[in-house]
């Protein structure tokens, strides 16, 4: 939870943060005020785990269910990052009493995406191996495909 720790996000505490590493939608990134899901991305013969990025879900903006919009595809690992970079565009360009939700409606996406940008590409794998692992993992990402309902 954001309201958790020193209290750096007491102002967000209430930004709903969903993340799945399946592109399908069991976690619900798609209602969520930042919804994560996802992906991979290929740098040379090399794949990067990486998650596609929603912002403005809900389902209780004036009693209406939307679904959040595309913004990018970042590397995994720079999703924490994102979060923050969100945050503090929110913290300086909202208008007085503007809730974050309420920010997020107002925004434009396609403006998003190019403030985001410095966050999808993946370094050559030299400069930065961690980046082509999976978080908790200790060695390099590779897609998978299983059986069932959640085949990836």
């Amino acid at each position: 939870m954001l309201d958790q720790g020193n209290g750096e996000y007491k102002d967000v505490s209430d930004i709903l943060i969903k993340v799945s590493g399946c592109p399908n939608a069991c976690s619900q990134h798609h209602i969520a005020d930042i919804g994560f899901y996802g992906a991979s991305q290929k740098v040379g013969t090399r794949q990067v785990p990486s998650f596609q990025m929603m912002v403005g879900g809900n389902c209780d903006f004036e009693g209406k269910a939307m679904f959040g919009r595309m913004v990018t595809r970042i590397p995994a690992r720079r999703g924490p990052e994102a979060v923050k970079m969100l945050i503090d565009f929110y913290r300086n360009e909202k208008t007085d009493g503007e809730t974050f939700r309420q920010y997020l409606q107002r925004v434009d996406a396609k403006d998003l995406k190019k403030r985001f940008e410095p966050l999808t590409q993946a370094e050559d794998y030299e400069k930065n191996p961690v980046l082509y692992r999976d978080h908790g993992q200790n060695h390099d990402y590779k897609v998978t495909v299983g059986q069932g309902e959640c085949a990836v």
